[in-house]
């Protein structure tokens, strides 16, 4: 009773963190030269934000409060930073008009997902794990997995340690792997299985801490945060976040920390994705071009906004083949010829774009597909996808198998909706089978 007077009362501690960012924000761009942005699209832009705060504020779970982030920052936000500084990515052509038209459907698809998000309907229940608890036989088991599998990526990686501590640069090597799929199965199965074995060992097993904390370091070091893809630390290492800032006993509090989920993705966002960035292409040489900060969002990591408007300059709806190559992404295109590209990558060579490795956001996707009905329908669809995902995170906050896949399915929310989705969707399917894959095994050995 007294934890809801607080909550009801005053603001928590990561409510100020989120309003405080959200003002620092804020007097940039007041103290930038602002008659340089059309008032009718600033306006817009400015609705957008509302409405994604208003998302956050309405969400029961971590779904659609990391959406509103999503849209407040890379829907919202840096569109006007970018439109303040004249920023038009990799060489596009991007009219007034066409800013406008756009983020009038964004206001229409924030609409929609509210509404999707609050519409009454039975709840669907996901499969309920069973508990898992590790004996120490099961953790001499799970030890020995981790041994087995560590060796693929020792292998593929000429058993350089530097390829595990840094993504790239001048103390890196080349992978020694045959082909591409398997790259894909060392660096997105093997390498997050061998850490999510990490954790349930530190979670679930009855052995002494010392035991957990040797296997943790090394499910540590093959997922290295500085080592792996970017998104993949947001996925993988959410759960710590979570408990240390979230667990009472033995549940994760969640209800009680309003805007933790906005306030830590947008402080992730600006400077901890800034930092490892140097770790891509690591050297020992001053680097003239870090930006952190701000400053960071005015990159080409974030132009989902401009690759959303181009996708809107394409007139040729693939009617549903785009979204069958997601969900088929594991046929291998030797066998499936026609296969669908990245979307942002076909939007890239559609506009005569210079760079083709960009991102393209989920409204893009929902057009590209099935035109404007696309974004109407597949926004509101979206909107009750969360509920389905929040209403099941918040129904067992209890510690176990179930919580840690939620979380880690969290935390690739914002990455999912930047898309390209042919892709990622295949990458969080991945980390889903890995935890379907230590269940399995908790049951076969129970």
């Amino acid at each position: 009773m007294e934890g809801k007077l607080r909550l009801k009362n005053y603001l928590s501690l990561f409510q100020a963190i989120f309003i405080a960012e959200i003002l620092c924000i804020a007097t940039y761009l007041m103290i930038v030269q602002v008659y340089r942005i059309d008032f009718s699209l600033l306006l817009i832009q400015s609705i957008i934000i509302f409405l994604a705060l208003f998302m956050s504020r309405i969400s029961v779970g971590p779904g659609l409060e990391a959406a509103g982030v999503f849209i407040l920052l890379f829907m919202g936000i840096i569109p006007i930073l970018e439109e303040f500084n004249g920023i038009i990515y990799w060489g596009g052509s991007i009219s007034l008009d066409e800013k406008v038209r756009g983020s009038l459907w964004l206001i229409f698809s924030a609409l929609l997902m509210s509404i999707g998000y609050y519409l009454p309907f039975k709840n669907v229940n996901f499969y309920r794990f069973k508990e898992i608890v590790y004996s120490k036989y099961d953790y001499l088991r799970i030890f020995i997995y981790i041994l087995l599998l560590s060796y693929f990526p020792l292998k593929a990686n000429n058993f350089n340690i530097y390829n595990f501590l840094l993504k790239g640069g001048e103390l890196t090597s080349d992978l020694l792997v045959n082909s591409k799929s398997e790259f894909l199965m060392i660096d997105f199965f093997i390498r997050p299985l061998i850490f999510n074995l990490g954790l349930a060992i530190l979670f679930f097993s009855q052995v002494h801490w010392l035991k957990k904390f040797f296997l943790l370091l090394i499910a540590i070091f093959f997922a290295f945060p500085t080592g792996i893809y970017r998104f993949l630390v947001g996925i993988l290492y959410i759960p710590f976040i979570y408990i240390i800032f979230l667990k009472k006993k033995n549940t994760i509090n969640f209800k009680y920390k309003k805007y933790f989920i906005s306030s830590f993705l947008i402080f992730s966002l600006i400077f901890i994705f800034p930092i490892l960035e140097i770790f891509r292409n690591f050297t020992f040489e001053k680097y003239d071009d870090f930006t952190i900060g701000i400053e960071y969002l005015m990159t080409g990591h974030y132009d989902a906004y401009q690759m959303f408007l181009h996708a809107l300059q394409t007139d040729s709806p693939t009617f549903g083949y785009g979204f069958l190559g997601v969900i088929l992404f594991f046929y291998p295109r030797s066998i499936w010829d026609s296969k669908p590209i990245n979307s942002g990558m076909e939007v890239a060579e559609l506009t005569n774009l210079s760079f083709t490795n960009v991102s393209m956001p989920i409204f893009g996707e929902f057009y590209l597909n099935f035109s404007y009905v696309g974004i109407l329908f597949g926004s509101l669809f979206l909107g009750i996808i969360f509920k389905v995902f929040d209403k099941n995170f918040t129904s067992d906050l209890r510690l176990n198998i179930r919580s840690l896949l939620y979380m880690q399915v969290s935390g690739s929310i914002v990455i999912l909706m930047r898309g390209g989705l042919l892709s990622e969707f295949a990458y969080v399917v991945s980390i889903i089978i890995t935890w379907l894959v230590i269940y399995a095994d908790s049951r076969i050995f129970k």
